[in-house]
């Protein structure tokens, strides 16, 4: 018999390492069996780690080579984690809008007096409101942005001495108003008399953050520095776009 370790009979053992098993006692009758343990495989990961069939990441849709003139390096957005090892790509984009009409004075409005030429609002219950919760539509993570707009139609009856304004006064958060003229007789006809006119107001903000409510109201308003109008009816439509931006 050849000697091994410098005695007749060798004994040996054999370690597994990581991810590795090894069964039998290195006998004639039990010899070592060396196996890999199968690997698990989560989402998003296809092939079993051999030459033939590598690891990989399995698109949904498919391979596509970079079909733009831009860099890929720069301009993809697909990135990876270094601490995590997470591939990411940046939140979703949201959009919503809305529209609201309201027809403030069904039954004819009110008949209005010199109020020393001030802007008054006629009734803080007579608006358009537009809210916009926090995390609207789902958005978690990004600022956002929006354009909120009111149009009025106003007919109008007033005396030969009016002189006057009407408008918007807008406001944020139930901050202070902001006033927008809308139309007016700055100086008196010298006639009674009956018009319809239009006129518009609006508010816009940008980068306001995700988890931030936002609620913007218009009132109806006027200013009357002489003689008297009757609002037969005013009108409005409104509207607003919201959408989120980077980040």
């Amino acid at each position: 018999m050849r000697r091994c370790c410098g005695e007749a009979q060798c004994t040996c053992a054999v370690t597994a390492g990581p991810g590795i098993t090894v069964v039998g006692n290195g006998s004639p009758s039990t010899p070592y069996q060396v196996s890999a343990i199968p690997i698990v495989f989560g989402c998003g990961l296809a092939g079993d780690g051999s030459v033939g069939t590598p690891l990989a990441v399995a698109p949904a849709a498919g391979e596509e080579a970079w079909p733009w003139e831009c860099d890929v390096a720069t301009e993809s957005t697909l990135k990876c984690d270094p601490d995590s090892g997470e591939l990411w790509t940046p939140p979703e984009h949201f959009s919503a809008a809305e529209a609201i009409y309201v027809e403030h004075f069904p039954g004819g409005g009110p008949t209005l007096d010199p109020n020393g030429g001030g802007w008054v609002i006629f009734d803080t219950n007579v608006n358009t409101i537009f809210g916009v919760p926090a995390n609207f539509v789902g958005n978690m993570c990004r600022s956002w942005s929006y354009f909120a707009t009111v149009t009025g139609t106003f007919d109008v009856s007033f005396t030969e001495d009016a002189e006057f304004e009407l408008g918007y006064a807008m406001t944020v958060d139930g901050g202070p108003g902001v006033v927008t003229p809308a139309w007016g007789i700055l100086a008196a006809r010298g006639a009674p008399g009956r018009e319809r006119h239009n006129g518009t107001a609006f508010d816009a903000a940008f980068g306001v953050p995700a988890d931030a409510p936002r609620t913007v109201v218009f009132y109806l308003v006027a200013a009357i520095t002489a003689g008297q109008i009757v609002i037969n009816s005013w009108n409005t439509y409104g509207a607003i776009h919201t959408t989120t931006g980077t980040p």
